[in-house]
């Protein structure tokens, strides 16, 4: 339930951002203005983000839970691979890289 309500408070915050986007202004702005303009862009999309990625997270795990229903060691296993998979896209994906890189 709680990866679900962050998806949809993410998408919610999501929505915020587009008339953002749309209303950035000039490149030709002053320096001051533009970088006051970033920093409240990125006070609306670092938070919705980091919700969806709560919810991503939620879903991976909550289909681990369920195979609660197949036992104990089913479950373990199904946790095991969420982790790991969850890892591996974090740390190894071409994404994950890319973003290394833009920092």
């Amino acid at each position: 339930a709680r990866g679900l309500l962050d998806s949809i408070w993410a998408i919610r915050q999501m929505n915020s951002t587009l008339p953002a986007i749309g209303a950035a202004p000039l490149p030709t702005s002053p320096p001051a203005v533009l970088k006051a303009y970033g920093d409240a862009a990125a006070a609306v999309l670092n938070p919705a983000l980091s919700s969806f990625n709560n919810g991503v997270r939620g879903y991976y795990f909550a289909l681990a839970a369920a195979a609660w229903m197949l036992g104990p060691w089913a479950m373990i296993a199904a946790v095991l691979l969420a982790v790991t998979l969850l890892y591996v896209r974090q740390v190894g994906s071409g994404t994950a890289r890319g973003v290394r890189q833009i920092r």
